[in-house]
């Protein structure tokens, strides 16, 4: 949709690439690049950090440390970062600030991995691609953002070390947008593919990027939930956002690595429509038990993203405006 992303003329490590404004900063989605910021990531952001939340709340208060595994272009970290700097956080002016905390974010692709430390700041790019406030802005929060380029498996909390016990028990928040679609019996790659069978090595690149955003195989429920467990600190929580299908799923996963279900949020894209997507909110009890929790009812909300404008045409509901409003240029 072009509300949502607009054709950027200038050259950005090579690439002629897409520019998603927010109004806060400026993110770069290169062709390369598999999962672009979409609708769905703006709200899973703006929920999981809304001033409501209490857990992420007290952690603006006192800082903490973050981890954003999959980040893809950066957008949710970027997030995160802005919810911390107290010149426009919604949780108010009094909060620690980014220099109390640390964002870790984590893509085992290396397009991916190249795009979000453009967009952290940590790469070079020309000045006059960015705004006099984007160059103040990213000054301000590049040193509380650390990109890695490995895989969750491999991941070790961002410390040297790989011992069992530096890993364990790191963060505080973590939050991932994980690949949940399911492959098609004949995939979009055999049937890009011309009536030679040719493609070139820069389209089978871009291919492999959207497979490995796209699919869940490349990260399976079951191996989710098992190394996010390993990285939160008893207590911490865990945001996923994921195909209303899977719910089930998620919830016998966590239940099994010690993750109990406090939140889930019902994404509707129509009126009178079924949820497409949930938003759903871990926390850690490792120390305490799960045995107890499952008494605790989760808190279920939902939201509906558009609504039927004057002329017939939908529009975004108030409630989706509302928590967007923070980030999203258009509301």
């Amino acid at each position: 949709s072009r509300r949502w992303i607009s054709r950027y003329g200038s050259q950005l490590s090579g690439v002629a690439p897409h520019i998603f404004d927010c109004k806060n900063f400026r993110v770069y989605q290169s062709r390369e690049v598999g999962l672009k910021v979409t609708m769905e990531a703006i709200l899973f952001g703006a929920y999981a950090t809304r001033r409501e939340d209490l857990d992420f709340n007290a952690l603006a208060q006192q800082g903490g440390n973050f981890l954003d595994i999959g980040t893809g272009t950066g957008i949710l970290t970027l997030m995160i970062a802005q919810q911390l700097d107290p010149e426009f956080s919604t949780h108010g002016r009094s909060i620690a600030g980014l220099e109390n905390s640390r964002i870790d974010a984590i893509d085992k692709d290396p397009s991916a991995h190249q795009q979000a430390s453009e967009n952290f700041g940590h790469v070079c790019i020309p000045e006059n691609a960015r705004s006099v406030e984007h160059l103040r802005i990213l000054k301000k929060w590049r040193p509380a953002f650390h990109p890695h380029l490995i895989d969750l498996k491999g991941f070790q909390g961002g410390k040297e070390t790989s011992s069992t016990e530096t890993r364990q028990h790191h963060f505080d928040w973590i939050i991932c947008n994980p690949p949940f679609h399911q492959r098609p019996a004949t995939s979009r790659r055999q049937t890009a593919r011309g009536s030679d069978g040719c493609c070139t090595e820069a389209d089978d690149a871009c291919e492999s990027a959207r497979d490995m955003a796209r699919f869940a195989e490349h990260l399976s429920i079951p191996d989710l939930m098992e190394q996010s467990a390993s990285l939160l600190r008893p207590g911490g929580i865990l945001w996923i956002l994921q195909s209303a299908q899977n719910k089930k799923r998620c919830i016998d996963a966590a239940d099994s690595n010690s993750l109990v279900l406090l939140e889930c949020l019902d994404i509707c894209f129509r009126p009178s429509a079924p949820p497409k997507r949930i938003i759903l909110k871990f926390k850690s009890v490792v120390t305490e038990g799960i045995d107890g929790w499952h008494k605790q009812v989760p808190n279920d909300q939902q939201i509906t993203v558009l609504t039927p404008g004057a002329v017939g045409e939908p529009r975004y509901s108030m409630e989706f405006q509302e928590l967007t409003k923070a980030f999203y240029v258009d509301v």
